[in-house]
């Protein structure tokens, strides 16, 4: 969760990119990584681009 606190500023494709990416590296296997994504992205409040 906090790590896509950190990718916040990005659209839902690069987050989704850079997460599944960061958990493979550290040695989670595609389903696992899938579920965290999906909760991760179930709990999230932003969606798209954000402008300010």
């Amino acid at each position: 969760m906090k790590r896509i606190g950190q990718l916040s500023s990005y659209d839902d494709e690069t987050v989704r990119r850079r997460l599944h990416g960061f958990l493979a590296r550290k040695g989670y296997d595609s389903g696992t990584v899938r579920q965290a994504m999906d909760a991760a992205f179930a709990s999230r409040k932003h969606r798209g681009v954000r402008f300010q």
